[in-house]
């Protein structure tokens, strides 16, 4: 892993990257608005401004480096952290259409899922730190497959889904695998910021884009 100011630098390049290929969806976006097209509304899930500014900034970087790229080592710890935070989401979720389970208890349930999720990865991590011989050998296809799904969960951010639309998350495509580059050779904490800086300018962009 980089370290000192190669690795600064490293991220430095990265995040401009990862900003230009965004730059340049919002340029062909314009240009082609200018000649009439039309595209989705972004959904703004009935959120205000401050409120969605948080999520985009602070919660979202953590739990999608978290979700997609936390594991991207192969350790098994890490892989079992990450499966059992995929499981929390999908059982809150579920947890989510119940009229009988509140807001608040399901956050709970979320919050002590991952603080007993990351107890058990600290005790374990160092155990087992081996990396499975089926990650190493589809290391490559694992990489694109995050990396393609990382892209295609963004549809959800539009009010309707349209054949455009996926061409519209190419950018998120693209960004995972930017941000699997950095989580592989500057770490998680460095995606992580990566993310966060990235949508801490488009949101501050936003009302001008």
């Amino acid at each position: 892993m980089l370290r000192g100011k190669e690795r600064r630098r490293v991220f430095s390049v990265v995040l401009a990257v990862d900003i230009a290929v965004a730059a340049l969806m919002v340029a062909v976006v314009a240009v082609a608005e200018g000649f009439g097209a039309t595209f989705p509304q972004v959904e703004d899930f009935d959120l205000d401004p401050v409120t969605l500014a948080i999520f985009a900034i602070a919660v979202a970087p953590v739990m999608e480096e978290v979700i997609f790229r936390g594991w991207l080592r192969g350790r098994r710890a890490d892989l079992e952290f990450a499966a059992t935070f995929v499981a929390l989401i999908l059982a809150t979720t579920g947890l989510s259409y119940l009229d009988a389970v509140g807001e608040v208890a399901i956050g709970t349930v979320f919050i002590l899922g991952v603080i007993v999720a990351w107890l058990r990865w600290l005790a374990t991590r160092k155990a087992h730190s081996a990396v499975p011989e089926w990650f190493s050998r589809h290391y490559g296809k694992i990489i694109y497959a995050s990396s393609l799904v990382f892209g295609m969960i963004h549809l959800t951010n539009y009010a309707e889904l349209q054949f455009i639309t996926v061409f519209l998350v190419l950018p998120q495509t693209i960004g995972g695998l930017i941000l699997a580059f950095t989580r592989t050779r500057l770490g998680l904490g460095a995606a992580i910021l990566q993310h966060a800086l990235f949508n801490a300018l488009f949101t501050a962009l936003d009302p001008w884009l």
